[in-house]
Parts: structure tokens; C-alpha cells; sequence
């Protein structure tokens, strides 16, 4: 977020603009990142004890590439 306050003391159309989509990006991921927390604690997967769990992968594998895809794109790597 630091990127976005210094977009946005310069002031020019690119930079606010830049700013924008950043904040945006930031909002769905952090929603994104959320929610897959959020499902991941419902199914209980949290509350087993780790030894027992082995991974979530197998058991729920489109929340698994959920979770994947947010975390690379948290990390700002490119689609």
C-alpha cells in the first residue's frame, strides 16, 4: 500500500489511475484470501490435528487451486 501513497502524491492521470487498480487488486485479494480461510476453517480442516491432516489438496482440490492462485497473486506475480 505504500506503493499507492506515493502514486498518489505525484498526481498525474497514469499514477492515480495505477493507484486505482492497485487499491482495487488489494481489495479482491484480501476478500479472496479471506473467504478461502473462511471455508478452509467451516470444513474443519483447521481444528483436526495436523498430523492427521495430510494436506487439503486431495480433499478439496478446487479450494486448493484457489488458495494458490490468491496466494501468487498476493505475491504480485503476474497472471
Amino acid at each position: 500500500m505504500g506503493f499507492v501513497i506515493w502514486a498518489s502524491s505525484l498526481s498525474t492521470n497514469q499514477s492515480l489511475s495505477g493507484a486505482i487498480i492497485q487499491m482495487v487488486n488489494h481489495g479482491i485479494v484480501d476478500g479472496a484470501l479471506f473467504l478461502d480461510r473462511g471455508l478452509l476453517f467451516t470444513s474443519g480442516a483447521i481444528r483436526a490435528p495436523w498430523m492427521r491432516l495430510g494436506g487439503c489438496w486431495k480433499v478439496m482440490p478446487v479450494l486448493g487451486t484457489l488458495a494458490l492462485i490468491v496466494t501468487l497473486s498476493s505475491m504480485d506475480c503476474p497472471g
